[in-house]
């Protein structure tokens, strides 16, 4: 505009009053101008491809997968990371099977007061009554939470929203059943309805869905429950698998290995995929899995290795301050250490530096490299 600039001062009023509205509209636009991490840096990278990163703020999240897939700890995972940034956390626990102290091994603190279980958001009515059909859990619950006065992004979290019954299914008696195309009408109802209001209010809807064996197909195929309107009205479609096992000392299983990937993103690439471990006591791994991703990188690394304690990866290490030397820089280029350790080793290390951020930057950049995409000449629109 500055180059244009004419020199009547009419002219001039009216070349800052167009472009004044050019900005208008690009402000206007929906951009994801908040995250919330998920708690694995793979998974914040697979979604959002950048760190700080994680699930968008505003959106419809939908994370599914069959039984024991680590869904539920995934969710609580990102309810803990959405207290400690400075988010509301809510919860609906339809399936009654929440236990704050398993929770707690996960990062989420249910005494904290910015945590809503239920109806607790109803500072007036100390209840935890979850909602009991479709038609309360949009026009009662969320709703509600869409009318809060407190001005900061809010997670909520529906575990899980298909299995809520509609409330003509509450009036009938059970022989008299029959509704379970009405009930994928009333969630793509529900989403229709309030899914501007949760983007102009900042609120992020996580649903959680457990998938089914299909019955009309002689392939054996996984086929999500509550229809197809919330697969086209999520920005985001996780898919969660489980892995394997992680046996002690003893053979006594104490974590899981889970695999995901990205079937739809909106925000970001799709069709990413990674995988991160989990403790039962302990919770997510985040190191672990990291030091795991790299190892899979490797060219001297076999196919599964990456999931061996015992496993070698060589890290960048600083010779003057001792972190991990990320786009190749430090405090001095000439002064890199290419340290070789078993995955176990590094962690303690890690762990005992506190160099958890240090490893999720390098890894991000190692995470640039693997999906760059070829260089060409800048094209002409």
């Amino acid at each position: 505009i500055m180059k244009k600039m004419p020199n009547n001062k009419e002219e001039i009023a009216k070349a800052l009053e167009e472009a004044t509205q050019e900005i208008d509209i690009l402000d206007g636009l929906s951009a994801v101008t908040d995250w919330c991490s998920t708690g694995c840096t793979a998974l914040d990278l697979a979604i959002s491809n950048k760190i700080p990163g994680g699930i968008p703020v505003g959106r419809i999240i939908q994370v599914f997968g069959g039984a024991s897939t680590a869904k539920t700890v995934l969710a609580t995972t990102i309810l803990g990371y959405a207290l400690r940034s400075g988010k509301l956390a809510f919860l609906a626990d339809t399936e009654h099977t929440f236990d704050p102290v398993f929770a707690g091994y996960y990062g989420l603190d249910a005494k904290n007061p910015e945590f809503f279980y239920g109806y607790g958001w109803r500072k007036k009515e100390e209840v935890l009554q979850q909602p009991t059909t479709i038609e309360e859990f949009f026009d009662e619950y969320l709703d509600g939470i869409l009318k809060l006065r407190y001005q900061r992004p809010k997670i909520v979290v529906a575990d899980s929203l298909t299995v809520l019954p509609a409330a003509i299914e509450i009036e009938k008696t059970m022989d008299k059943q029959g509704f379970g195309a009405y009930r994928a009408k009333q969630i793509g109802l529900g989403l229709r309805k309030y899914h501007d209001k949760m983007v102009e209010k900042q609120v992020t809807l996580v649903i959680i869905d457990q998938t089914r064996d299909s019955l009309d197909s002689f392939v054996k195929e996984e086929i999500v429950p509550g229809g197809r309107s919330l697969e086209f009205m999520s920005s985001v479609r996780l898919y969660m698998k489980h892995d394997k096992k992680i046996e002690n000392s003893a053979g006594n299983p104490i974590g899981v290995w889970v695999k995901f990937e990205v079937k739809k993103n909106k925000v970001g690439p799709p069709f990413r995929k990674g995988s991160f471990k989990i403790l039962f006591e302990y919770g997510l791994d985040n190191t672990t899995s990291n030091l795991s991703w790299l190892a899979g990188i490797s060219e001297n690394c076999k196919s599964g290795d990456e999931f061996k304690l015992s496993t070698q990866v060589t890290l960048p290490v600083c010779k003057n301050c001792g972190h991990f030397v990320i786009d190749d820089y430090c405090c001095d280029k000439k002064e890199i250490n290419n340290i070789s350790k078993r995955i176990m080793d590094w962690v303690t290390y890690i762990e005992d530096n506190g160099l958890e951020k240090d490893l999720q930057g390098y890894t991000a950049t190692q995470w640039k490299i693997q999906y760059a995409t070829e260089e060409r000449k800048p094209r002409v629109w």
